[in-house]
């Protein structure tokens, strides 16, 4: 996902999202998943994508993920992501992404 993030590489996550996926944020947002990747992947300057914490599960057709990410372009972006998986015949599709942006002043 990383890779494909940073390639801009549109189809990987075309495929990879469930027709009806949705995008929600931090302050309340909530549009298609794929109008946010649309965004992100042809957004200018490119935006390049890393990601520490990882962490994921699955069980018999579903799973998860979740992981810090840091997105750098125009302004460097911190935050957490999770993401809820569903299989799909032999593809795991992401079905919900919750997108948050770190907006702490100090620790927590």
């Amino acid at each position: 996902m990383v890779t494909a993030f940073n390639n801009k590489d549109a189809a990987f996550f075309q495929k990879g999202l469930t027709s009806d996926a949705v995008w929600l944020d931090e302050d309340g947002h909530h549009l298609l998943a794929n109008v946010w990747v649309n965004r992100l992947m042809s957004a200018t300057p490119p935006r390049k994508l890393s990601i520490s914490n990882l962490r994921v599960n699955t069980w018999d057709n579903g799973g998860w993920a979740g992981f810090n990410y840091v997105i750098e372009g125009t302004n460097q972006v911190k935050g957490t992501n999770s993401l809820v998986f569903k299989k799909t015949g032999n593809d795991w599709q992401v079905s919900l992404v919750h997108g948050a942006v770190d907006t702490a002043i100090g620790a927590h």
